[in-house]
């Protein structure tokens, strides 16, 4: 009786063992992949102690023999063995996010291939440095949220403004005939306000992206067809660094970080708005060391 009782309750402290693997596994197949390093680390973790956890499991599985213990089971039984591959994947993609990664796992074909090509290129006395002669980069990313949230106001804004200016217009011509022309300076102070908001629209669905060869800075947004370029030489001397802007909307001050440079002059130059902090500070790095490489080019040219 009391060995009938024991058994009662390792079957039932199995059973929620089990269950409780199943739940801290499900996340793994059931939600989006992360794209942060921690919480890839994380995950790789997780399936760490999946794995130890397993080795219990599956010896006391026999265990349970209920008719509704079979669905369990079997769930178990399929998600063990997809462990291994969840875990490399999670590896390799952890290798694109923070390469260098002691948790990773590099694309060795990709690895040989760069060995291959520095082996070359010590056969024929050239660096095999991986600074680039230029550097590109995604600087911002289509937020349609945001440029829809401009572009409706600036369609209402500018339909409103431009009845009120038909309205007023045609009723002063008739009273002051051509001098009622004047009216359209003051309008002019909506429209130019009714511009900013579509900039800000077009800018919060473009997408940014910059092109730094030696002290030549490209700054391109793209929209569909649509592409504006600026192009600035930049202070090679200079500190890249982060500081933050604010804009004022519907009476409401909203803060925000973007990357600064500076040209010759000291006349600053801003970017990289729509980016995650982290990508921010990462580029900022980026930016300070191919300077820095820069001015080692420059103090070693005869």
């Amino acid at each position: 009786m009391a060995s009938g009782f024991a058994f009662e309750n390792q079957e039932s402290a199995t059973r929620d063992e089990m269950n409780a693997w199943v739940a801290r596994f499900a996340p793994l197949v059931m939600a989006p992949a992360p794209l942060e390093a921690a919480d890839l680390r994380d995950r790789l973790e997780l399936i760490e102690g999946l794995r130890r956890d397993s080795e219990r499991l599956a010896t006391s599985k026999s265990m349970l023999r209920g008719p509704q213990d079979d669905e369990l089971v079997r769930t178990f039984e399929m998600a063990l063995p997809q462990l291994s591959q969840i875990e490399s994947d999670l590896r390799t993609r952890l290798a694109r996010v923070a390469p260098g990664d002691p948790e990773s796992r590099p694309d060795l074909d990709r690895l040989q291939e760069r060995l291959h090509e520095n082996a070359a290129r010590q056969e024929m006395g050239l660096a095999t440095d991986t600074v680039p002669e230029v550097l590109e980069a995604v600087t911002s990313v289509p937020s349609w949220v945001a440029a829809i949230g401009l572009l409706i106001p600036a369609l209402g804004v500018g339909a409103f403004v431009t009845v009120h200016m038909l309205l007023m217009i045609g009723g002063m011509w008739m009273a002051f005939g051509p001098g009622a022309l004047a009216l359209v300076l003051f309008y002019a102070i909506f429209y130019a306000a009714v511009v900013a908001m579509f900039g800000g629209a077009f800018t919060a669905a473009a997408e940014e992206t910059i092109r730094l060869s030696g002290t030549d800075l490209v700054i391109t947004k793209r929209l569909g067809a649509l592409k504006f370029e600026r192009r600035h030489q930049i202070d090679p001397d200079q500190k890249v660094k982060e500081v933050e802007q604010s804009e004022t909307n519907n009476r409401t001050r909203r803060f925000f970080e973007v990357i600064e440079m500076t040209d010759p002059t000291g006349r600053p130059i801003h970017f990289a708005r729509g980016i995650s902090n982290a990508k921010r500070e990462d580029l900022v790095r980026q930016l300070n060391a191919y300077l820095a490489y820069q001015r080692t080019l420059r103090t070693e040219s005869p």
